[in-house]
């Protein structure tokens, strides 16, 4: 399981998931890389959920460029400044979580805000 799993997993208050273990079978390469993404893009979907007033119009959209996967955050115009933050803050520190957990994954990893 991965770290990010991990600390959604406990956040959540909930135990480690199967989606872990499952992970790791032998043969199971692509789908290990593909579940590793997901919990990139499902922790900063988590996270942003949780700082915003109306979560049911947070958008997470997932590109793949040259330099690795590209995670999009969409909202309303009002909400944006909750996820930046004071001074870039708050997108900063979850963009740091992100890039560290996908050098974890030998991947690359960036989060943008769409306005």
């Amino acid at each position: 399981m991965s770290i990010i799993a991990k600390l959604i997993a406990k956040l959540k208050g909930t135990g480690a998931g199967s989606n872990g273990a499952a992970a790791r079978q032998p043969g199971q390469a692509g789908k290990e890389i593909n579940s590793k993404n997901i919990d990139l893009v499902g922790f900063v979907d988590y996270v942003v959920r949780s700082l915003v007033d109306h979560p049911e119009d947070v958008k997470i959209d997932t590109d793949k460029d040259d330099r690795g996967l590209v995670i999009k955050i969409n909202c309303n115009k009002d909400e944006i400044r909750k996820i930046i933050g004071r001074n870039g803050k708050t997108i900063n520190s979850i963009r740091s979580l992100v890039k560290g957990a996908a050098r974890r994954l030998n991947q690359r990893a960036n989060v943008i805000v769409v306005e």
